[in-house]
This record gives C-alpha cells, sequence and structure tokens, in this order.
C-alpha cells in the first residue's frame, strides 16, 4: 500500500508544475500555489516528528549539507539587502524549493519514486494542455484563465502573449528524457500511446513558440538522452525524426503568421532584435561584476538585483511593451544561474553552490554508469535545467523544478 506521505508529495508534484490557480476566486491568497506550500510544511515537520532513525543507516549526506548551506548562504544575505519587500518576494520560492529537496530525499526511496514521477509528469501534461489550449483558442482560453488563475499568473500569461510568446519558461520539454523512459517502461498500450502523443505535444510547441531556449532544450533533450544511454533510447530515434517533421509541418500551416510568432522567426540572425537580446544578457552580466564587487562577501540580498542596477540600465529595462504589465517593468535577475547566486549572496554563495553543483556531477557521474534508466532520465532533465539558468532567471519554476528533481535522485539513492 502507498504510504499517505508519499501521495501528498505526488500531490506537491502536481500543482508545482501548473500555474497558481483561485481556489476561492474572492480570496487571492486561497490558490494552489499556496495549498502546495502548506503540503510541504506539512510534511517537513511530519517528517522530522514520526522518522523513524535507523542508526545502522550510513548515507551521504554531502548534497544535503551543502543545499542547507546554500539555503543558510541565501537567508544571509537578508543583511544587506536594500529591498526587503523584494527579498521576501525571491526568498519564499528559495524556502519551498529547498523544503522539496529535504522532503522529497527523505520520503523517496527505490520502491516508491515512480509512483511520485508519475504525478510529476501528470502536472506537466496539464500544463502543456492549457498552454496549448491558450494558443489555440486565445479568446475563449483569455476568458477561462481570468476565471480561474490567481492575478499574478494571469498577468505572466497576458504579458508574455502580448509577445506571442507562449509555453514559456514552464520547462515541459526538460521532462521528455522521463517520459521516454516511462514509454519503454509502460506495458499499458493506452498509457504508452498517451506519453507518445504527449511527447509530438511538447515538440509541437517547441516549434510553435518564439523561446529560443525552449527549442535548444527540446533537441538536447532528445540528444542527451541518445548520448548517455544510446542503447537504451536508440529506438526513440525514429520517434524524434517523426515529431521534428510533423512539428514543422504545423508551424507552417496552424501556427501564428505575424512577426517572430514561431521559432524560425526568433533565429534569424540578421535581425537586430533577435540579437539584442544576446547583448543585453552580456551588459547584465558586465554590471553584475560591479555589484558583486559592492558587496562580495554575503551580495546585495535575494531579490535586489534591480535595485542595485545603475540608473541607466534600470531605465533601458523599461520597455514599451513591459511597461503595459507593471509586474513585468523590471529585469529581476542577471540571467545566469551562477552570476544571479554572487549577485544575491555573494562570493561565499557562489562557493557553496559550485561545492554543490560539482558534487552533483559526481553523483551523476555513477548513475550513468548504472543500469537504472530512469535515474538517469531524472538526471539528464535536472542538467536541462541547469543549461536553462545559464542564459535566463534563476526564478520560482526553474527553481522549483531542479530543487525537487535532484531530491528523487538523492532520495533514490540515498533510502
Amino acid at each position: 500500500m502507498t504510504s499517505w506521505p508519499i501521495i501528498i508529495l505526488g500531490i506537491i508534484f502536481f500543482l508545482v508544475r501548473l500555474p497558481s490557480f483561485s481556489i476561492i476566486p474572492t480570496l487571492p491568497y486561497i490558490n494552489t500555489h499556496n495549498f502546495f506550500r502548506i503540503l510541504v510544511i506539512i510534511l517537513i515537520f511530519s517528517t522530522f516528528l514520526l522518522r523513524k532513525e535507523n542508526k545502522s543507516e550510513k548515507k551521504n549526506l554531502t548534497i544535503p549539507i551543502l543545499v542547507l548551506l546554500f539555503f543558510i548562504s541565501q537567508s544571509i544575505s537578508v543583511v544587506t539587502t536594500e529591498n526587503i519587500q523584494n527579498y521576501i518576494l525571491f526568498y519564499k520560492d528559495i524556502i519551498f524549493s529547498v523544503g522539496i529537496f529535504i522532503v522529497s530525499s527523505i520520503i523517496i526511496g527505490k520502491k516508491n519514486y515512480s509512483f511520485a514521477i508519475r504525478f510529476l509528469i501528470l502536472g506537466t501534461l496539464f500544463n502543456t494542455i492549457l498552454e496549448s489550449f491558450l494558443y489555440t483558442f486565445p479568446v475563449s482560453g483569455k476568458s477561462f484563465f481570468q476565471l480561474f488563475l490567481t492575478d499574478k499568473s494571469l498577468s505572466y500569461f497576458l504579458f508574455q502573449a502580448s509577445r506571442y510568446k507562449f509555453f514559456g519558461d514552464s520547462l515541459d520539454e526538460t521532462m521528455i528524457p522521463v517520459i521516454l523512459v516511462l514509454i519503454s517502461q509502460s506495458k499499458n498500450a493506452i498509457q504508452k500511446n498517451i506519453l507518445i502523443g504527449f511527447i509530438l505535444l511538447i515538440g509541437i510547441t517547441c516549434f510553435l513558440s518564439n523561446w529560443r531556449t525552449k527549442f535548444v532544450l527540446f533537441f538536447l533533450s532528445f540528444i542527451l538522452s541518445f548520448v548517455f544511454s544510446w542503447n537504451y533510447f536508440k529506438k526513440f530515434l525514429t520517434y524524434f525524426i517523426l515529431i521534428c517533421f510533423f512539428s514543422l509541418f504545423v508551424t507552417k500551416f496552424f501556427g501564428y503568421t505575424g512577426q517572430k510568432t514561431n521559432i524560425f522567426q526568433s533565429l534569424n540572425p540578421f535581425d537586430i532584435e533577435n540579437t539584442s537580446t544576446v547583448q543585453t544578457r552580456i551588459d547584465y552580466w558586465k554590471e553584475s561584476i560591479v555589484i558583486i564587487k559592492s558587496s562580495p562577501l554575503f551580495g546585495v540580498g535575494v531579490g535586489n538585483f534591480y535595485d542595485n542596477l545603475s540608473s541607466a540600465s534600470q531605465q533601458k529595462s523599461q520597455s514599451d511593451t513591459l511597461n503595459r504589465f507593471k509586474n513585468y517593468i523590471r529585469i529581476e535577475d542577471p540571467h545566469n544561474v551562477f552570476i544571479s547566486v554572487a549577485v544575491n549572496s555573494g562570493l561565499i554563495g557562489l562557493f557553496i553552490f559550485i561545492c554543490l553543483i560539482i558534487n552533483m556531477l559526481r553523483l551523476d557521474f555513477l548513475i550513468m554508469k548504472s543500469k537504472n534508466e530512469l535515474l538517469k532520465a531524472l538526471s539528464i532533465s535536472s542538467w536541462l535545467v541547469i543549461i536553462f539558468l545559464l542564459f535566463n532567471p534563476f526564478t520560482s519554476t526553474p527553481q522549483l523544478l531542479f530543487f525537487l528533481l535532484r531530491g528523487i535522485i538523492q532520495g533514490v539513492v540515498s533510502n
């Protein structure tokens, strides 16, 4: 029988992958994201209160200790924070990202992790369907979202839709290696066909979207799967080719035809707007070095990147499109996870984070030599998130997903 903690954890995984829905529309704070946060708190306390310690257990706690040290380094940065409101806004995401890692690494084990992963994939499937619905039926989709989404989530979707940026940073494509393993392991024909259709839907969204990172991650999800486990994944090469051709067909004949509404228009190297985003990132990275030098040990505080930019850079981040959506008028992150950690928590935080990444790489080197294909797929998915974070903000969605995946991996190798 499946224990209640793993069921609750599965519900958390499901809700994490979805935008925030209002449970009671008149009360904005009663929503699905706050609900999963409450469940995380319940699991943390119940796990430590009810767990029976086995003194004969010998576990490698290096990664969990480094995760806690990373959390402490982000917490200490409050001493240098100028904008405490922004600090709290971003710090809560770190709290629950680390919280999910902790409960996952304790509750999940070799016997139950496939159960939790199914909830994770189910949530990802629902999210992809929701975003596809908004793209295909923008009027009714907007009405649906206005009725059920929280104001913050609705504002985000409307902001991105105004720029034809559909299928945004939910990172559904990073789950492809895991889905491929589930397809291979499934003995149920209906379930197998649903999962194949799911990968096809993800592929279509990656071509229809004008998010270049999403397109790159789609290809990397297959390529890395082939590279690290060719004998296991080579049977999916035909699927990959067919998905690419079908997605090309859909994009050509059914996608939006406006300027920069699909990936091919966003890949044009001769378009100044396409290349300007690269230069903008380089400019923010350069200014980040100046910010780090101003507070090298503890950083300037979580969520305080914008407040420490020069006035010229602050003004530059406020485009006409952004100004129509007041929640998105500011660049809150330097768009690189390592620079972001250094800005937020200084060289101390950066050193801890690099040590954490190195130890995760060491663990995954052993995983890649094993025969556990699902664990290999989880590892690949987690590094796809890191690749995303090399050029994108280290904020809520990728943060939660990365620590969630690493928590599952840690639990399987420890329990």
